[in-house]
């Protein structure tokens, strides 16, 4: 789920200069004594703590956007707890089943609870198929708004077949449109995003056992998402969402160089104490790295390592739901997701600020003065990122 070098960028014609490094500096370790060793890691340390809690940022401006897509079941947010993922799932058999109980959800429900989704979906899938054969749509049906909404829909499942190059692709046609929405809100993110990866596949099961998506890292740079046939498009355009940000903003960020794991899961601090030549090299290898990053992306792991103390009480959460082998991917989870890695820390925000759903979350902080001031400085040197980063790489708004 992390990002890497995008194709062509000539890592494979430095891999020899690289072994040389790596071998220069496993001498380099050997030759090290202990309290030189410890000096490297404590001087890292200082290096990646220096002036984290300076406050080079700025605030949400004008009123709060519109979602680009609502993130509760119906327009007005409900929350996604009103049904029970398990019972959603266990009405689905295909497609349009998933595609019948999303409207039916993203309508509220039609004052069903969990315990009664599947009692229309029969009946709808019914006037749907005789809708899409032609048949004029009764008003008097009890159902005929969500028939309406299934064929504006479809559109939008056509032109992402087109757009990914899979004329089989079969996504529910609103989790279809959800995507679709999004890359209509912004005009030029495709042809941001495209050059830095070699396709989407969705409905992937290479997914299933990494939260529901992934940006591989290792060897292909695809995009996978799952089969998530019961989670709302609300949920599901935000996973899409943040596997892009993978993609495009911690690429950008990090200047597509793979964050190593130490700094990744901030435990470079506990390397101190540490004296043997691995540990050296190892030092080198991370200052290295930290020395080579920009100042924006140290602004923002920065903020970071404020936001994620107590398993990411002051990072920000929504609902997405339910991945494919049941895990609830609730508000907890995605804060405790984005406080153990850095790099899911820019890939979440990357969504978040993406789809609308940041900007009313970070005003309400800076405005509340009960909040620890680090926490509303990290916030504020966030936003700056964001906007000097982030905003660049989605392109203007359309609506």
């Amino acid at each position: 789920m992390h990002p890497t070098t995008p194709p062509g960028d000539g890592s494979a014609a430095n891999a020899g200069a690289l072994a040389e490094l790596n071998a220069g500096l496993a001498a380099l370790g050997q030759q090290e004594s202990p309290q030189a060793v410890d000096g490297r890691v404590r001087a890292l340390v200082d290096a990646i703590t220096a002036d984290a809690g300076v406050d080079r940022g700025s605030a949400p401006r004008g009123p709060a956007p519109l979602p680009v897509v609502a993130h509760g079941i119906d327009a007005d947010g409900a929350l996604f707890g009103a049904f029970d993922p398990d019972r959603a799932r266990a009405v689905i058999d295909d497609s349009l089943d998933a595609a019948v109980v999303q409207a039916v959800l993203r309508r509220g429900g039609l004052g069903l609870d969990a315990g009664r989704l599947a009692e229309p979906v029969g009946a709808i899938r019914a006037r749907y198929a005789e809708a899409d054969a032609g048949r004029p749509v009764d008003p008097a049906d009890p159902h005929h708004q969500v028939v309406r909404d299934l064929l504006a829909d479809r559109p939008a499942l056509t032109r992402l077949r087109q757009l990914v190059g899979d004329p089989e692709l079969d996504v529910p046609l609103p989790q279809a449109e959800a995507v679709t929405r999004f890359l209509d809100a912004y005009p030029r993110f495709w042809a941001v995003l495209v050059p830095r990866i070699k396709a989407i596949r969705f409905e992937s099961r290479t997914a299933d056992g990494r939260g529901g998506g992934v940006f591989n890292i290792d060897h292909d740079h695809v995009i996978y998402l799952s089969k998530l046939r019961a989670t709302p498009p609300g949920a599901y355009v935000r996973l899409f969402v943040h596997e892009t940000g993978h993609a495009t903003f911690e690429a950008v960020l990090l200047a597509g160089h793979e964050m190593p794991c130490e700094l990744d899961t901030d435990q470079v601090r506990e390397l101190v104490g540490k004296t043997d030549p691995d540990t050296g090299i190892l030092a080198r290898k991370l200052r290295g790295y930290w020395d080579g990053m920009s100042a924006s992306a140290r602004i923002f792991y920065h903020a970071w390592l404020t936001l994620r103390v107590d398993r990411g009480r002051h990072l920000f959460g929504l609902d997405l739901w339910q991945d494919p082998a049941g895990h609830r991917l609730d508000p907890g989870q995605r804060r405790r997701y984005q406080a153990d890695n850095f790099t899911e820390f820019c890939a979440e925000v990357f969504a978040q600020y993406a789809m609308g759903d940041l900007h009313p979350h970070v005003a309400a902080v800076l405005a509340d003065h009960t909040t620890p001031a680090d926490v509303r400085t990290a916030w504020r040197n966030a936003w700056q990122v964001l906007d000097t980063v982030a905003a660049p790489i989605l392109g203007d708004r359309a609506r």
